[in-house]
């Protein structure tokens, strides 16, 4: 079984069409309360670790910070 987790659970995901393709892919949807980032440690550490291997690959390649979104999306 896999698991998506996310902060507050509102929203976007917060709807059946996309509940259904989660249970399609048997795909288990773990919502965190609202303002508790300490409650969804998995994610927050993935999300720090993606940022620093972003901020390390701008700094050793000399780019520009406009190339944010790349960097993140190659960590």
């Amino acid at each position: 079984m896999r698991y998506l987790r996310q902060s507050d659970g509102k929203g976007e995901s917060d709807n059946e069409a996309f509940r259904s393709i989660l249970t399609e892919f048997c795909i288990a949807f773990e919502p965190s309360p609202p303002y508790t980032q300490h409650k969804n440690g998995v994610s927050e550490r993935m999300i720090q670790t993606h940022n620093a291997k972003a901020r390390e690959m701008l700094l050793d390649c000399s780019l520009l910070p406009s190339m944010w979104v790349e960097a993140v999306s190659t960590a």
